[in-house]
């Protein structure tokens, strides 16, 4: 709509049109964004030859990936990159997801009986974790997920 104002040459409702837009997406994205985790996270002083690959498979419309995108997103704070590299696929599970993308299903092939199910979690390309749950169980799961990191850095 913004685009077709500009090319009607009306750049001002344009323009305003474009910042209620901006204004609406900002809100929207503060109610659903985590800022701030429910559970401290400490990084860690381990040090490893070579970072530990995580890679969760996770759905938007997956209820029981709530606890796991959030321990995901609190490796990113517990982890520098020279520690662990962290990669998310999302997948049409249970539902279709916008954020699905062919290497995430290429990803899903290449472990194939492997993989039962979202979420799973796969670190230095061996499944590891599988299940999740809700908000609350996120902060047993990142302890889960940065045990396993902790544990293969120390072998590296």
């Amino acid at each position: 709509m913004v685009s077709s104002l500009r090319k009607m040459g009306r750049a001002e409702e344009a323009g305003k049109l474009a910042a209620q837009i901006d204004a609406a997406e900002e809100a929207a994205f503060k109610d659903y964004a985590v800022k701030e985790l429910d559970f401290k996270v400490t990084p860690s002083a381990s040090k490893a030859s070579r970072p530990v690959l995580v890679e969760l498979f996770t759905g938007a419309q997956c209820g029981p990936c709530v606890a796991a995108d959030m321990a995901f997103d609190a490796l990113e704070k517990a982890f520098d990159n020279d520690q662990a590299i962290l990669l998310q696929y999302h997948l049409h599970i249970p539902g279709p997801d916008p954020l699905t993308a062919g290497d995430g299903m290429d990803r899903v092939n290449f472990y194939g009986e492997y993989f039962g199910g979202t979420p799973a979690a796969f670190f230095n390309g061996k499944f590891a974790i599988k299940g999740g749950g809700n908000k609350t169980d996120a902060e047993d799961k990142f302890k889960d997920y940065a045990e396993v990191v902790e544990k293969l850095m120390s072998r590296l």
